[in-house]
C-alpha cells in the first residue's frame, strides 16, 4: 500500500470515528413524525379548497393504479362522443419532486391510444382538469378551485394555446343565447346582471374557444353541482338550494339554458353526489348522502316533476346492519359513482362492493353481482372505471373494455 493510500484510508477512519451514528429508534421516529405533519397539511389544504369552491363543478373523477416500484399512475377519462375520447394521467414516484403529467386520446373508442405532449404546468401547479369539448377540440387545466391556468387545443392536443380569463375571476363574463352541446357545464364568476353570489354562474366552458360562457338564463336556484354533460336526450342540469332554505331543488334545461324548470326534490339539502340519467322518455334522478343513497326520483315529463321513488329508511338500515336485503323494500344500498339507466329499463347502482338492480322503476333493489367499478355519463355513454380498466356502453348492458395507454 503507497503512502498515499494509507493517510488517505486514516483520513476516512477517524472521519468514521468523530462522526457518531444516529440512534435506528430516534430516525424512525422522526419520519413518522414528519409523514403525520405531511397528512394534516395535506388535509388542511384539501378542506381548504373545498371551502374555497361555491359550486361543485366538473370535478375530476381520478382512478389509480399503483405498481411494484415506487411510481403511482392516476387517470381522469371522459368521451366526446363514442369513438373520441381523451385520458389525463399523472404519474408521481416516491423520492421524487413534481409529477409527470401526459394527455392520451383515441379515435376507436380507446382500441388504441396516441400519447400528446403537455406544456409544462406553472411552477407552483400541476395539471388536474381535463374537459372534453369535442372530437378535437380539448382544455386542460390546474386544479378546481381557483383556475390559474387553462391551456386549450383544436388539433387533439397536437398544439396548445393559453386561455385568457379562465372562468374564475371573470368580471364580464359573456352571454350566448344558448348552451353548446359540446361545452362542460361548470360554474364561474361574474358581475351583474347575475345575482347572489357572484361567483355562482352557471355556464359552460365552450368548444372552439375554452372559455367560460354564461347560460344565456341562470337556473332559479342557488347551484351547488352540475351535470357537466347532458344527459341522453340532451338535457342540462343543476342541483342546489332555493329561497333561502335548506331543501333540495333540481333545475332541468332542455332548450340548452333558455329556460329552466325547477323542481323541490327533498327537505334536506345536505346531501351530495347528485346525477340524473335518461333514456326514452324516462329520467331518474339519486342523491347520496354520508350513509350512501339518499333517495332516489322519477320523471317521465322531461325533468318538469318527479316523483320519489325510493326513500333512505334509517330504522330500516339500522336493523340490518346496514346491508341491503332483497326482501327489505325501504333498505337500499350505498352510492358509489352514478346510477345506469339500462336499454331495458333496470336502474343500476353500486355501493363499491356490490351491484345492484332495480327492475320496477327504482323502488326496489336486489343484489346483482360483484361490484363493477366507479361509472359515470358521458357523451360517448357510460364509462366505468375500476383501476387501470375502463369500460363504455350506449345502452348500461353491453360493454366494451379498454386500456388506457
Amino acid at each position: 500500500m503507497s503512502d498515499i493510500d494509507r493517510d488517505l484510508r486514516g483520513l476516512r477512519d477517524e472521519l468514521t470515528a468523530a462522526i457518531p451514528l444516529p440512534d435506528v429508534d430516534d430516525v424512525t421516529g422522526r419520519a413518522r413524525a414528519r409523514r403525520r405533519g405531511q397528512v394534516v397539511a395535506i388535509v388542511a389544504v384539501v378542506v381548504a379548497v373545498a371551502a374555497a369552491v361555491p359550486i361543485a363543478r366538473a370535478l375530476p373523477i381520478w382512478t389509480t393504479t399503483a405498481s411494484t416500484n415506487p411510481a403511482k399512475t392516476t387517470y381522469v377519462v371522459d368521451f366526446a362522443d363514442a369513438d373520441h375520447g381523451y385520458a389525463l394521467t399523472r404519474t408521481c414516484v416516491r423520492g421524487t419532486v413534481g409529477c409527470a403529467s401526459t394527455l392520451y386520446q383515441t379515435a376507436d373508442g380507446g382500441e388504441s391510444w396516441q400519447a400528446r405532449k403537455l406544456p409544462r404546468a406553472p411552477s407552483d401547479q400541476f395539471w388536474d382538469v381535463l374537459y372534453v369539448l369535442g372530437p378535437d377540440d380539448v382544455a386542460i387545466a390546474t386544479p378546481i378551485g381557483i383556475e390559474k391556468t387553462r391551456i386549450f387545443s383544436t388539433d387533439g392536443g397536437r398544439s396548445w394555446g393559453r386561455v385568457e380569463n379562465p372562468d374564475t375571476g371573470v368580471t364580464e363574463p359573456v352571454i350566448t343565447l344558448s348552451l353548446a352541446r359540446g361545452g362542460m357545464l361548470t360554474g364561474g364568476c361574474g358581475a351583474q346582471p347575475f345575482t347572489g353570489d357572484a361567483c355562482q354562474v352557471v355556464g359552460s366552458i365552450q368548444p372552439s374557444t375554452g372559455r367560460f360562457v354564461a347560460a344565456p338564463t341562470q337556473p332559479p336556484l342557488n347551484p351547488r353541482q352540475l351535470g357537466p354533460a347532458p344527459t341522453e336526450g340532451g338535457k342540462w342540469w343543476v342541483a342546489g338550494t332555493r329561497d333561502g332554505s335548506d331543501h333540495a331543488w333540481l333545475a332541468v334545461s332542455d332548450d340548452d339554458g333558455q329556460t329552466w324548470s325547477a323542481s323541490e326534490m327533498a327537505e334536506f339539502a345536505g346531501m351530495g353526489g347528485w346525477s340524473v340519467v335518461e333514456h326514452g322518455d324516462t329520467m331518474f334522478a339519486t342523491a347520496g348522502a354520508a350513509n350512501g343513497l339518499f333517495g332516489v326520483w322519477r320523471s317521465t315529463d322531461g325533468g318538469r316533476s318527479w316523483t320519489r321513488t325510493w326513500t333512505y329508511d334509517p330504522i330500516a338500515a339500522m336493523a340490518s346492519g346496514g346491508a341491503p336485503a332483497e326482501d327489505a323494500p325501504t333498505e337500499g344500498p350505498a352510492l358509489v359513482g352514478g346510477p345506469v339507466l339500462a336499454g331495458d329499463g333496470k336502474l343500476i347502482v353500486s355501493n363499491g362492493t356490490k351491484t345492484y338492480v332495480s327492475d320496477d322503476q327504482g323502488r326496489h333493489f336486489r343484489p346483482a353481482g360483484a361490484d363493477t367499478g366507479w361509472v359515470k355519463w358521458t357523451r360517448g355513454g357510460y364509462l366505468r372505471m375500476q383501476g387501470h380498466s375502463f369500460a363504455l356502453s350506449a345502452d348500461g348492458t353491453h360493454w366494451r373494455e379498454f386500456t388506457v395507454g
